[in-house]
């Protein structure tokens, strides 16, 4: 029988966001928004009492063969491409409004991170002879590189398989008037200091956990209410107050 022994904090699992310089951006029903050419970093966060790998998708597609790996309680800024020096970057565009146009940019700005658990030396002792036909067994075992500032990937020769079916589509407007929409996609941007060393370890073949973020241009965010600031002001006399104000601290009138 398979005897899983990771040890992780209940209810917890590693996650991703999006961040520039070191500051969350909100999300809005797992979708943010931000400007033309706005370079962005991946925040990674690993709960678990061991090392977890994180494998990174841009647009519909893993960025390296590498992962990420993030050592337990850890929290890092991943900045950069694993095998680019060149920093994550969101470049909008315009294209037709047209049903085809939608299609072929239904996977831009989409931020995905895989998480996978890594492999326990009990299970490595014990059932190193035993293949299990419903868990691909893990082929993370070539050398990987280690980040300057504790975040580190490792080389990984085999395949992942990607099980989740979101559909992140843009709900675009269906207006006809419209002969074009903007989009955006991560691309590469300035250069990056952030600089990796070697490691070498194995994980499972599976995920654990994966986040998603869409990412959209700014112009097409609508206004939330949350968001909105309502300026209060008196009745009696004009003068702007605070909402936990009883009485109106100018003129005395009842709020």
């Amino acid at each position: 029988m398979y005897t899983k022994t990771t040890v992780w904090v209940t209810g917890k699992k590693p996650y991703a966001h999006v961040s520039t310089k070191k500051n969350r951006i909100k999300e809005y029903d797992g979708c943010i928004y931000l400007e033309d050419n706005q370079e962005f970093e991946i925040e990674l966060f690993n709960p678990y009492q061991q090392e977890v790998l994180a494998k990174i998708k841009l647009n519909g597609e893993y960025i390296s063969g590498s992962g990420v790996v993030i050592r337990p309680g850890e929290r890092v800024w991943l900045e950069r491409y694993l095998d680019k020096n060149s920093k994550f970057k969101f470049s909008t565009y315009d294209v037709e409004n047209t049903q085809e146009s939608k299609e072929a940019v239904a996977d831009n700005g989409l931020v995905e991170v895989e998480f996978f658990d890594k492999v326990s030396l009990y299970y490595k002792s014990y059932f190193s002879d035993w293949v299990p036909s419903v868990f691909n067994m893990p082929s993370y075992n070539n050398t990987g590189t280690w980040l300057n500032d504790g975040l580190f990937n490792i080389s990984a020769s085999g395949n992942v398989n990607n099980t989740a079916g979101v559909n992140y589509s843009q709900n675009y407007s269906s207006d006809v008037k419209s002969k074009s929409f903007e989009t955006g996609r991560v691309s590469e941007g300035s250069g990056s200091n952030q600089a990796f060393s070697n490691v070498n370890m194995e994980f499972e073949s599976l995920p654990c956990s994966t986040s998603r973020i869409k990412i959209m241009p700014l112009s097409t965010k609508h206004q939330f209410s949350k968001d909105l600031k309502v300026r209060q002001y008196c009745t009696g006399c004009g003068t702007k107050i605070n909402a936990s104000w009883k009485f109106c601290a100018s003129c005395g009138e009842k709020m």
